[in-house]
């Protein structure tokens, strides 16, 4: 897909902000798994350059809507992916 070959470009770092068991239990690949919860605290992890790409469970999960809203809010180019 289009979004697999910017991570592995380098220019996007896809981010799954689901609970660590549904991160366990299968997810994007190269995807950083980093629960909503605990994002604030761990920022340091993400690159700070590039696109940070937040996914969930799908269009309606409000995970990955909160996260783009914090990232952006840290000064990061974020959005969602559905």
């Amino acid at each position: 897909s289009a979004l697999l070959r910017r991570v592995r470009q380098g220019e996007v770092t896809v981010l799954d902000v689901r609970p660590r068991e549904e991160y366990a239990a299968g997810h994007i690949p190269d995807a950083i798994g980093i629960p909503l919860d605990e994002l604030a605290d761990r920022l340091a992890e993400l690159p700070d350059d590039g696109q940070i790409v937040a996914y969930c469970r799908g269009a309606y999960c409000v995970l990955a809507h909160d996260a783009v809203r914090l990232l952006r809010a840290h000064g990061r180019d974020a959005a969602r992916r559905y």
